[in-house]
């Protein structure tokens, strides 16, 4: 699983600007490890501080959410719900870091 997930970096940071930007805007909600859920809820509301914040319109904040989706960058949970990768973006404690990146792993995020 290793090479994918060196994969899924990689392809990012090739992507073009704006969803290298939206990764960044949705990284930047990423909660500590610590805490129970690791969810960034995406609400209408969200969205509409991303498009004025990054200046980014709501069809290429779309098209970049389903990107990332398809290339393991961030996981869809539920409507306007996602989880960071978090072998690309966490925070907190190592430990409790590599066991967000052991859940991942066992969730099917491959």
């Amino acid at each position: 699983s290793t090479p994918i997930k060196s994969s899924a970096a990689s392809d990012v940071y090739k992507r073009q600007h704006s969803t290298r930007t939206l990764l960044h805007a949705v990284a930047s909600m990423v909660p500590y490890a610590s805490l129970p859920s690791q969810c960034i809820h995406l609400s209408g509301a969200v969205l509409e501080e991303i498009e004025k914040d990054y200046d980014l319109s709501t069809s290429t904040i779309k098209r970049g959410l389903k990107w990332l989706c398809e290339h393991d960058a961030i996981r869809r949970i539920g409507r306007g719900t996602y989880q960071v990768n978090p072998y690309l973006y966490a925070r907190g404690p190592s430990r409790d870091v590599l066991k967000l990146q052991r859940e991942w792993d066992g969730m099917g995020g491959e």
